[in-house]
């Protein structure tokens, strides 16, 4: 589905944290959060979609 993005360097920079935290939907571990971007082994470029669980998991190695 469609997702609100919010840019927070647009913001000002006196915006109170709770302003944005209403601007955030709830998010499960197995959302989309990353795509990676490769030429990939075989020459062929891929794209694959990192959930944010494996996003945490890959940043925690």
């Amino acid at each position: 589905g469609a997702r609100r993005l919010v840019d927070i360097e647009s913001l000002p920079s006196n915006v109170e944290v709770e302003t944005i935290g209403r601007t955030q939907v709830e998010i499960s571990p197995y959302d989309p959060c990353n795509i990676q971007f490769t030429s990939g082994t075989t020459g062929q470029p891929k794209a694959p979609l990192l959930s944010h669980r494996s996003f945490v998991n890959n940043s925690l190695q």
